[in-house]
């Protein structure tokens, strides 16, 4: 793995310092559609609307992140996200859940509707990058909110750090694992959903 990293970070760094050589790359997740459909519930027990993922600090732009040694940060100059990460993430997000969750109805935050027995779930994003040794990191926080009678109150909330070793040297090697840490994180919020429909009134 460490050779890996390294060779794939040599390589980042030459690119960037031979602009000539250079075209504009964009990138995105992929989506395998033979798993978006699902039974749909005759009623759906219970209703969670997904914000926007916040992206933070570094995090926060189109050029693809890297976390290089000595603490040093660097942002490719000709390998972009063809959509800024923050929907690209909600709308990756919200897929999953809605095929992980058959019993819950899964809605964009700007529906405007709030059923009863609905939840709100936000997420931070400090880290979405490369990096020099783990191969891809993704990190942050999470939060499930509820409404109930006029108060919101929060129910759970996880901080979360998502590495995922490249396979090969390259920019959509990255992405790839970056996608692989990401449903690793649906799939634990989905997890933790789960469990709100045997413990309705714990909070974490």
């Amino acid at each position: 793995m460490r050779y890996f990293g390294s060779c794939f970070f040599i390589l980042l760094l030459s690119a960037c310092s031979n602009p000539t050589s250079q075209t504009s790359q964009y990138y995105g997740f992929s989506l395998d559609l033979s798993q978006q459909q699902r039974a749909e519930a005759s009623q759906p027990a219970h209703t969670l609307k997904v914000n926007t993922v916040k992206m933070s600090g570094t995090a926060d732009q189109q050029g693809i992140v890297q976390r290089l040694d000595d603490n040093k940060v660097s942002v490719a100059q000709y390998h972009f996200w063809a959509e800024h990460p923050r929907y690209m993430l909600t709308r990756s997000l919200t897929q999953a859940l809605t095929r992980d969750l058959s019993q819950w109805q899964i809605l964009n935050a700007d529906v405007p509707t709030t059923p009863a027995n609905s939840y709100v779930l936000s997420i931070v994003v400090d880290d979405f990058a490369g990096h020099y040794k783990a191969g891809s990191l993704v990190s942050g926080r999470w939060f499930v909110y509820t409404h109930r009678n006029g108060d919101t109150e929060l129910l759970i909330h996880r901080p979360f750090t998502l590495t995922e070793p490249l396979k090969e040297n390259g920019f959509s090697p990255l992405v790839q694992a970056l996608q692989v840490s990401w449903l690793k994180l649906s799939a634990d919020i989905s997890s933790q959903l789960a469990t709100i429909t045997q413990n309705p009134d714990g909070t974490n």
